[in-house]
């Protein structure tokens, strides 16, 4: 899963599910420790395929016991403090999970008061090092108040200087300023735009712009890649409205009340009957089509009203019925990507989100799954409106 946030725009939030390998061997939070490594070591451009990726991280995490990569770590493989803060920070290959432990490893990269560490670090290992520091931060950031008695004690165990100021935002000031240190390095992974598009949507609720704040106005490299990578999905988005635009009703389930909607026009199934192609509607299942079927039989098929008798045998002769839909035509589309399969989304309440609602896409969640979530979800945001819990 992999959500991003833009300041004025719902929340869109990727959620991805494969069948894994029964042969590939599943540590415990493995999950987690590919997740932050795919969202600090790897350029938000170039997102490692999820299941090859998930063989290449059991195997390497089965020749590569924490116990055994620790030594050479310590010694000054810098590739392997990356790796051992990763598996700090997810708690796989590790008692448990711990930021500071994290960062322990990552100074010895990346503070410059480490000489002895700085020679022969590569600047790939360097920004991705930056990158995981800015995670490292964040993570403290997000865990506070809940966890600062542990945090606390990592930060003694570990040797490590308390976030200046307020922890809180001391700890969102120093993920900043190593997001921007990778940033301008040239390297710009998701954890980086992320971070950078809180600090943005932060200024939006507390009504100071943040990123001009003395304190956060020198992190210009961050500030740019954001402002850019904002430019370059709202660029996509008049792309896909543009297209949408041609065919609005390829990129929508006809069917009053579903919701779905498709990323791509080959995720809705359009139908295979006679009526116009600017009134050909698209459904994201058969069952949606049914259900529709009273309103788009007139379009479809009209005045086409054979008796009780005449539709009778056609019945028995073709297998047919009448009163029935036809089939739904698969639609290609020349710009889907070959490597993944389209996308169907819908949106979801999210009282305390930006619009009041997150964007769910997913490339292989059934539309009812989605549409159950959906459901289940306004439930319990309305019970709790109810009884006045509010989000809690």
């Amino acid at each position: 899963m992999y959500t991003a946030n833009i300041p004025g725009m719902a929340p869109r939030t990727h959620i991805s599910i494969r069948k894994i390998p029964k042969d590939v061997i599943q540590y415990e939070n493995m999950h987690v420790y590919m997740s932050i490594k795919t969202a600090t070591t790897f350029d938000h451009r170039q997102q490692p395929n999820f299941g090859e990726y998930m063989i290449e991280c059991s195997k390497y995490l089965t020749e590569s016991k924490s116990e055994d990569i620790l030594a050479p770590a310590r010694e000054g493989d810098t590739a392997l403090r990356l790796e051992l803060a990763i598996r700090y920070l997810s708690a796989c290959g590790t008692r448990r999970k711990s930021a500071d432990g994290a960062l322990f490893f990552l100074d010895m990269i990346t503070d410059p008061k480490n000489l002895e560490y700085l020679a022969g670090v590569s600047r790939d290992i360097m920004a991705k090092a930056l990158s995981c520091t800015a995670f490292a931060y964040y993570d403290k950031y997000l865990f506070l108040p809940e966890a600062a008695e542990t945090i606390e004690a990592d930060e003694v165990q570990f040797n490590r200087p308390k976030a200046p100021g307020d922890p809180i935002l001391g700890n969102l000031y120093l993920a900043a300023r190593y997001a921007d240190a990778s940033a301008r390095r040239g390297f710009v992974s998701p954890a980086v735009l992320d971070i950078g598009f809180l600090v943005q949507g932060l200024s939006d609720q507390v009504r100071i712009n943040l990123t001009q704040a003395p304190r956060f106005r020198v992190f210009q490299n961050l500030w740019r890649v954001c402002n850019d990578r904002q430019a370059e999905i709202l660029e996509e988005e008049r792309q896909r409205r543009r297209k949408a635009a041609k065919a609005p009703n390829a990129y929508i389930c006809a069917a009053e009340g579903c919701g779905i909607t498709g990323e791509k026009k080959a995720v809705l199934r359009a139908c295979a009957g006679k009526c116009p192609p600017d009134l050909k509607p698209h459904y994201c299942s058969k069952a949606c089509q049914t259900k529709d079927w009273p309103r788009h039989k007139p379009i479809c098929k009209p005045g086409a009203k054979p008796s009780k008798s005449t539709a009778l045998v056609l019945s028995d002769m073709n297998k047919l019925r009448l009163d029935e839909p036809g089939a739904l035509l698969t639609l290609e589309d020349e710009d889907l990507d070959p490597r993944e399969g389209p996308g169907c989304s819908i949106d979801i309440p999210a009282p305390n989100l930006p619009g009041g609602k997150m964007h769910i896409i997913s490339q292989n969640l059934s539309p009812e799954f989605l549409k159950q979530f959906r459901n289940a979800t306004h439930d319990i945001v309305s019970t709790r409106a109810a009884d006045g819990s509010g989000s809690r």
